[in-house]
């Protein structure tokens, strides 16, 4: 009956693919979309809470980790990742689990670990057999399948993927505010993050000398906000009056404006409805007048809204956005990794005793994954969660370029499902010149091959350029010089247009 079980809700989640309702604006797009995201994290729950019941522990710790990570105030994942980590004989790794969700609860709440989890933490430092993960002993901390809106817990994607601060962030913050503290709206930084040592240093001196506006770009799946938030979190003792975060891929200007203005705190009735835009902005400066905050703003793709949401005064800001980033001092754009960089993440994944035993056989998965971390981590997630895999065999696996794309997919982290939430975007136009030079044009081309390739004007050829870099489609070394990661190059030839 359990594996049952198993079965129809893995099946159930399978069927999720990208955001709900993604693109459309409003309150009520966003009440269902947390509606939706809310009921996917109960399901997710549920199918741990089966997979320990049936003893498959150590294939759920790496998905669970991540999903502890991209969550870290829901107990629930906190407290299945405990409990698979010591059932796999990591009863360390199990505690320092325990410590981090407590150090976390303390900064971002205020609150204690509840005691369902002190006692586990107190059971596995003992040794003492641990409480069954089955759904009943879970279900008085697992949520009741929501009926209203509820709201989003903080957290990010592995990858590149997406990081989310939403309505639980902006709770915190009150908590915060009514006992006097700042607001910390900050995902959770990455506890494996690698690399970018020198993109890491140049804006840890630009934000840590003043209020400065810096910039992230590059192409989907290279890192940008992994690489902002791991920022923000080394300087957050520079910006004494606390951080605030925003996903631009979700939410639009006014609403974000409105959610930032009650975080610092005005009143519900203080900030009408109705009002314009450029009269949120000005309140929004007012209320930051005086504050050395920073300001974190994810996959911007509109320069408009952007200017619509930056600070001034003694605060900074940090933008992600694809492409290659706007004119400013403080700007860096990302590529894919290194062969070293891209060979760290794998054995911090997948495990440095694994990925030693094989050293040749990892450095032809990363190259496989085109170094792009987002796959990466994908790649080293999935030989972590297979303990009967070597790095050669997944290596075969990603070998057929038919089938590479559907293998770099483990539990919500999906390379194909980023790529095509990013050309749904696309007009017909430049869908259509994003296929027909991955198929037919050479792996970097100039404007004018091109124009040749999609015999089209100059003019036009620049404009569907200049979209699918902002996109993050395509990578600009150079102003007239242009290039798909391997990675982008093989899912474009597959668009049907």
């Amino acid at each position: 009956a359990l594996a049952a079980s198993r079965r129809l809700v893995a099946d159930a989640l399978a069927l999720w693919a990208g955001d709900p309702l993604d693109g459309l604006p409003g309150p009520f797009a966003r009440g269902q979309r947390a509606r939706l995201a809310e009921w996917r994290l109960v399901a997710s729950q549920t199918r741990f809470e089966l997979d320990l019941a049936l003893g498959r522990h150590e294939d759920a710790v790496p998905e669970l980790a991540a999903l502890a990570a991209a969550h870290p105030l829901r107990e629930g994942f906190q407290r299945l990742l405990m409990l698979a980590l010591h059932r796999s004989g990591r009863r360390a790794e199990a505690i320092e689990v325990f410590e981090r969700s407590r150090s976390l609860l303390d900064a971002e709440l205020g609150l204690d670990p509840s005691p369902g989890l002190v006692e586990l933490r107190r059971a596995i430092a003992a040794g003492r057999p641990t409480v069954s993960a089955g759904p009943s002993a879970m279900s008085a901390e697992r949520p009741a399948a929501p009926t209203g809106h509820p709201a989003v817990p903080t957290g990010h994607p592995a990858g590149s993927a997406g990081r989310s601060a939403g309505s639980a962030g902006r709770s915190a913050g009150s908590a915060r505010r009514s006992a006097g503290s700042a607001a910390a709206q900050l995902p959770t930084d990455l506890i494996d993050f690698t690399g970018r040592d020198e993109q890491v240093a140049r804006l840890v001196r630009a934000l840590s000398a003043g209020p400065a506006h810096a910039v992230v770009g590059g192409p989907v799946g290279v890192g940008k906000s992994a690489l902002a938030v791991h920022v923000a979190h080394l300087v957050r003792d520079a910006y004494p009056d606390g951080q605030l975060y925003a996903d631009l891929r979700r939410d639009d200007p006014d609403t974000l404006l409105l959610d930032f203005l009650r975080t610092l705190g005005a009143e519900a009735g203080g900030v009408p409805d109705r009002a314009e835009r450029a009269e949120r902005s000005a309140l929004l400066r007012s209320a930051l007048r005086g504050r050395r905050m920073l300001i974190v703003l994810d996959n911007a793709r509109d320069p408009g809204a952007v200017h619509a949401l930056l600070p001034g005064g003694d605060c900074s800001v940090l933008v992600t956005c694809g492409g290659r980033p706007p004119c400013v001092p403080d700007a860096v754009e990302l590529a894919e990794f290194s062969a070293r960089e891209a060979e760290a993440l794998f054995a911090r994944v997948a495990g440095p005793d694994r990925a030693a035993r094989e050293p040749d056989a990892v450095a032809e998965a990363v190259a496989l994954c085109g170094r792009l971390p987002l796959a990466v981590r994908i790649a080293a997630a999935r030989l972590a969660s297979r303990p009967g895999w070597t790095a050669r065999s997944l290596v075969r696996r990603l070998a057929d370029e038919r089938r590479r794309l559907a293998e770099l997919k483990v539990g919500t982290l999906d390379a194909e499902a980023v790529f095509a939430r990013e050309c749904d975007r696309l007009g017909a136009e430049q869908g259509r010149a994003c296929q027909v030079l991955a198929r037919s044009g050479p792996a970097s081309f100039s404007v004018e091959e091109a124009a040749a390739v999609l015999d089209r004007p100059r003019a036009e050829t620049e404009a569907a350029l200049a979209a699918l870099t902002a996109s993050g489609l395509l990578a600009s070394p150079s102003p007239d010089l242009f290039r798909y990661p391997d990675l982008l190059r093989l899912y474009a030839r597959g668009l049907p247009w």
